[in-house]
């Protein structure tokens, strides 16, 4: 595996309403890293042990920090004495779990590794949004809770800046065999302090660095916590012996309370097989920016799953459209998006960045950045040219709509009988610079009426998030990826089983990433979302009545936790999709409305 790769600029349901088959999701805490990597039974080598003297940072990116040659930590000589002997220590039953796995191609000269988590059941989604246009990735393979993929500096920058439905960004930095000579924790302490030269990652103790780990099937390791333990050491350790005793500083400010560290670090232990990423998002990308100093509502799904449900429901497909119909035809009717039960506007402030062509980055760049920007290979002319191209797709449809009549312009409606609720969405549009694709209406659903004038699109996208009686936890406002890591392409296998995290020592792991993805400091005030089951029950028969009288013949996706409440809209889904958010198994259902039925004549 690279000694540190360095990225640069070189570059069906049967029918019924019943959930005929769950996964096991658990409903874990609050961790932003559950399952993501690439498939772990894959054999690489792994990193030199030889170390470097530190480069001087580059803002121009254009020299290469680190070495990409691929070397190898076992010999291949050694290889076969190393399994005998593992099999020895560990028994037959250990030596059959090694299972042998194709050697990945390495990566050319200027690439490097990339994962991006995201909420089980999104990965097609995040894989179609890494090979667009916008961000170009190569080698894009889907996995457990994640996609993997391949790509340059500007790669990874342009996957920060646009991706929508993804939660972080984590760039490899390592990956090997642990030795199966030693003990479980010093071959952690071994692998983690001769991967990578650690003062150039640093800068000399410069920079403030946290570590996350996740363990599952390994022979000898049960602990999270004393292998974020032993990995700490040996970068400290490593520090020390570069710097002259200079150990890296604790990320805590002066009142010793924790803040972010300036490289967050993720590293996963599956079965015998050690990866160690960088995550460059530092924070998860659903915070877009839009929502601080905002309150939230208690059942709001986070930003990156809303963006998600919108592309399952096919609302980006009906811009797509619309777009290249509209330069042939300036009269043609632009799509609607509707979302009879909004709350506090999530799917409806999505929908409108989609709209205009608002790369989600854009709000988040003005409200606290990326963790990569603190590194000493950050390439600040890169990055702002991706600013500066996102910019111009923005200012593109913007002029377009400003220039274009009302009949022309995209249009989302959103409504909640809870004025809190709409005034909440009323606000994120603002903060989003969407107010003038937003309309926010306050009634009942089964009283709402659309306007006439805004349904004359025959192209039409509903998604809506009903009460469903079950609260989507607010420390699952995050990346809320499953509890297994092993990157294969097969969800169906990636639920539980042998895989399945031991979460031993996991709640009182102070290298958690701190707080959830969706709640803390974003926001200042819960609003109240709890409701029962016989008011979820009333919520799902109401939206019934709405969409049989407002939609006929249209396709409605509604989003559903609990079968039983779901029986109450009193349709049949023709389609059922299987996501995990916020520690919840949840449906989302697709409703194909029929034309109201013929009134019999009288005799």
């Amino acid at each position: 595996m690279d000694q540190f790769k360095q990225i640069s600029d070189d570059s069906d349901s049967d029918g019924d309403d019943n959930y005929d088959d769950y996964d096991d999701l658990d409903d874990d805490d609050d961790a932003d890293f559950r399952s993501f990597h690439e498939n772990f039974k894959q054999r690489s080598e792994a990193s030199s042990t030889s170390t470097t003297q530190r480069a001087p940072r580059q803002r121009e990116g254009r020299e290469r920090l680190f070495s990409s040659s691929e070397t190898s930590r076992n010999p291949p000589n050694a290889q076969e004495s190393s399994n005998s002997s593992n099999r020895r220590r560990r028994g037959e039953d250990a030596y059959q779990d090694q299972e042998a796995a194709p050697e990945r191609a390495p990566v050319s000269k200027g690439m490097s590794r990339f994962f991006v988590t995201c909420h089980p059941g999104l990965e097609e989604v995040v894989a179609k949004e890494l090979s667009s246009k916008e961000i170009r990735a190569q080698h894009v393979e889907i996995g457990a809770s994640g996609v993997s993929f391949v790509g340059t500096l500007e790669t990874a920058y342009n996957a920060n800046i646009w991706l929508r439905s993804g939660t972080r960004v984590l760039c490899e930095l390592a990956s090997g065999d642990l030795d199966p000579l030693e003990s479980g924790f010093d071959s952690v302490y071994d692998f983690v302090k001769h991967c990578v030269p650690w003062q150039e990652v640093l800068i000399n103790a410069e920079l403030t660095f946290s570590i996350e780990a996740r363990v599952w099937s390994n022979s000898q390791i049960s602990s999270t916590k004393l292998a974020c333990t032993r990995a700490k050491d040996a970068i400290c350790d490593y520090i020390s012996d570069a710097c002259g005793g200079i150990r890296p500083r604790d990320p805590r400010d002066f009142r010793g309370n924790k803040v972010k560290a300036d490289v967050p670090l993720f590293m996963t232990l599956y079965k015998d097989r050690a990866t160690l990423y960088r995550d460059t998002s530092g924070d998860s990308l659903h915070r877009r920016g839009y929502r601080a100093n905002l309150s939230v509502h208690r059942a709001a799904l986070n930003e990156a799953a809303a963006a998600g449900l919108l592309h399952i429901a096919g609302w980006p497909e009906a811009l797509d459209e619309w777009r290249s119909q509209r330069e042939e035809d300036d009269d043609i009717s632009p799509p609607v998006f509707i979302d009879p039960m909004c709350g506090s506007g999530t799917m409806v402030v999505e929908a409108a960045l989609m709209a205009m062509n608002v790369a989600p980055g854009l709000v988040r760049y003005k409200n606290g950045g990326y963790a990569f920007q603190n590194w000493p290979d950050f390439n600040e002319d890169v990055f702002l040219d991706c600013i500066d191209n996102a910019e111009k797709k923005r200012i593109a449809e913007e002029e377009f709509h400003q220039f274009s009549d009302q009949k022309n312009k995209v249009t989302c409606l959103g409504n909640d009988i809870h004025p809190g609720s709409v005034s909440l969405a009323q606000r994120s549009a603002l903060a989003a610079g969407v107010p003038h694709v937003v309309k926010v209406y306050q009634s009942s659903v089964d009283e709402w009426v659309v306007p006439p004038s805004l349904l004359e699109s025959k192209r039409r996208s509903i998604c809506t998030n009903p009460p469903w009686g079950k609260r989507i936890s607010l420390d699952s406002r995050m990346s809320d990826v499953n509890r297994n890591g092993s990157g294969s392409s097969n969800r169906d296998s990636s639920y539980g089983g042998e895989n399945g995290y031991n979460n031993e020592d996991q709640d009182n792991d102070e290298e958690r990433w701190g707080g959830g993805d969706g709640g803390g400091d974003d926001y200042n005030e819960i609003l109240p979302g709890d409701v029962n089951s016989t008011e979820a029950g009333d919520a799902w028969r109401k939206l019934g009545i709405f969409l049989k009288r407002e939609m006929p013949n249209q396709s409605a996706f509604v989003l559903s936790g609990d079968p039983s409440i779901s029986r109450e809209i009193y349709m049949r889904a023709s389609r059922k999709h299987v996501l995990g958010i916020g520690g919840v198994d949840t449906r989302l259902l697709r409703y194909d409305i029929l034309p109201p039925k013929p009134k019999k004549a009288d005799f």
